[in-house]
């Protein structure tokens, strides 16, 4: 991740001004987590799709899901920048070497949902009185 996302920043795009096109991050475990503007996501999203190609066992939903439309609603990607990234010292991986590819949308952060308390619950949420979990 760290080459692809130094070499895809690297590569100029017209009219964008920023510093920084995708920033990643990993979650508590092996996932890579990135962060981009809407502009990016086809680009970035076709080059994950090149270098990481989807497992040939698992079916295309699967691997990517699509929960935004991505191909309908996002700006197409630019054919030069991403034949300017092909041109890198970067080799596309095996095959299945991702497993699967979530997009999400950035929320205004983390809330109590709260739909009544489990059988054992105290007021609010999923712990029992004494602090182990509810049962349903």
């Amino acid at each position: 991740m760290s080459t692809t996302g130094h070499d895809f920043n690297a590569t100029p795009v017209a009219g964008y001004t920023g510093k920084y096109k995708v920033a990643y991050t990993y979650d508590a475990g092996p996932n890579a987590v990135l962060y981009l503007p809407r502009q990016f996501v086809r680009p970035v999203l076709a080059l994950i799709q090149h270098y990481f190609p989807a497992p040939t066992d698992v079916p295309a939903a699967d691997y990517f899901a699509d929960p935004y439309k991505v191909g309908v609603n996002y700006p197409a990607p630019s054919s030069t920048n991403v034949a300017e990234l092909a041109k890198t010292k970067l080799t596309p991986h095996a095959p299945g070497a991702i497993k699967r590819i979530l997009h999400a949308k950035i929320g205004d952060g983390p809330r109590v949902v709260y739909a009544g308390p489990a059988t054992g619950a105290g007021e609010t949420g999923l712990m029992g009185k004494d602090g182990t979990p509810a049962k349903k």
